[in-house]
């Protein structure tokens, strides 16, 4: 008899749960890079700007130049962050 009824609410609770297909398709433009990042239009508190798509990412990250146009944005003191990535050092 538990088993059973621990069964059932194993049962309900993931169908009430689960995630509902949408009525309409949702279409999220894109765009792909020669090393197959995927490259999203996106809005954060009204500023716009182009991000990387990762689904494996751990966290995000937004530049410090981004991350500096957005008011109200809450932000992690003690991680570092770079704000020339991918830049190379000029020499003289």
């Amino acid at each position: 008899m538990k088993n059973t009824l621990l069964l059932l609410i194993i049962i309900f609770t993931s169908v009430a749960y689960s995630q509902q297909l949408p009525e309409k398709p949702i279409h999220i433009p894109f765009t792909q890079t020669a090393g197959g990042h995927i490259i999203i239009t996106a809005t954060i508190n009204g500023i716009n700007g182009n991000f990387i798509f990762d689904t494996g990412a751990g966290m995000n990250l937004l530049t410090k130049k981004f991350a500096d146009k957005i008011t109200d944005l809450k932000k992690n003191s003690t991680l570092p962050y770079w704000s020339s990535c991918n830049r190379r050092r000029n020499s003289f």
